[in-house]
């Protein structure tokens, strides 16, 4: 068995820890919060806070991708950067859902204020 980094052991127990309580326009709607919430942390609010943004945008964007029947594997996660342009790119492609967009857009509209995008993606 070869070695498993250690992100993806942190988003393999997240993703045990359950499902997401929602569905349909509001999966969208949460995984879009989280990718934008995980775009506005950068180093000077930590490097936990920056992991776990990202681990639970990624836990959204696997519930997301299962959820329109797009193949995810949190494996393909020993490159983080890579795996998620893949999945969006599919989702974009082939569902009709931009999430790089829609966030890129989020982020100019708001200023980069962070309230709102931390109540609808919550940390693990």
């Amino acid at each position: 068995m070869g070695a498993v980094s250690m992100y993806v052991q942190i988003l393999t127990s997240a993703l045990e820890a359950g499902d997401l309580d929602v569905s349909g326009d509001e999966l969208i709607e949460h995984a879009l919060a989280c990718r934008t919430r995980m775009l506005e942390t950068g180093p000077t609010q930590g490097a936990y806070e920056a992991l776990a943004a990202e681990v639970a945008y990624d836990r959204a964007l696997i519930h997301l991708c299962s959820y329109m029947g797009i193949a995810s594997n949190p494996a393909a996660f020993a490159d983080p950067p890579g795996e998620r342009s893949r999945l969006e790119s599919l989702l974009a492609r082939e569902k009709d859902i931009d999430l790089v967009a829609r966030s890129r857009a989020h982020l100019a509209e708001s200023g980069g204020s962070r309230e709102q995008d931390a109540r609808a993606c919550p940390n693990l």
